[in-house]
């Protein structure tokens, strides 16, 4: 259980989340509607089949919470996702990364990250947890000690073993 009275909540905990992937958001949706720590969730669409689009859509009317945000010209890929940062700039808030395959996150995940962040506030703009089977995440994890590999990894976000390859994440998971 996580005290809320050792961090006063003095900012608004906004998620962020490029979304394109219905299947994926069924199952990060259960964690972020249920914490109530979380006051919105804004759901960027770089959604490339019209499905996943009535999905969010539908997520956005269900939800007071949910908002479906959009910009012009976005083709569903990791380069249309710097687009919608403009929209993650208000001051007043506290803005967490969620990549849209997120598939478990711990019970009053948002109160927590935000507990361990508010002595940084000031300095960034938006936080994200670390991110098993991301490459820039997997790449900080082996530069800083916390896993070994033999694997020629880089800071890329598409780097062709950290990102590309099944069989390293099978065994980053392990």
């Amino acid at each position: 259980m996580i005290s809320t009275k050792s961090t006063e909540k003095r900012h608004k905990i906004i998620v962020v989340t490029p979304a394109s992937r219905q299947r994926y958001l069924e199952i990060l949706a259960t964690y972020i509607l249920q914490d109530n720590f979380i006051d919105e969730w804004y759901l960027w669409d770089n959604c490339r089949k019209k499905e996943d689009r009535a999905y969010i859509n539908k997520l956005a009317n269900s939800y007071p919470k949910v908002h479906v945000v959009n910009e012009p010209d976005v083709d569903g890929t990791n380069k249309s996702i710097n687009k919608f940062f403009k929209h993650a700039r208000d001051p007043d808030a506290f803005y967490i990364r969620l990549d849209d395959d997120i598939v478990y996150l711990p019970q009053s995940f948002g109160l927590r990250l935000y507990q361990k962040a508010l002595v940084e506030k000031e300095h960034f703009s938006w936080w994200s947890p670390v991110v098993i089977n991301n490459a820039i995440c997997t790449y900080l994890l082996m530069i800083k000690g916390l896993i070994r590999t033999n694997a020629a990894l880089t800071a890329q976000a598409t780097c062709p073993i950290a990102w590309g390859s099944p069989l390293f994440a099978e065994q980053l998971h392990e």
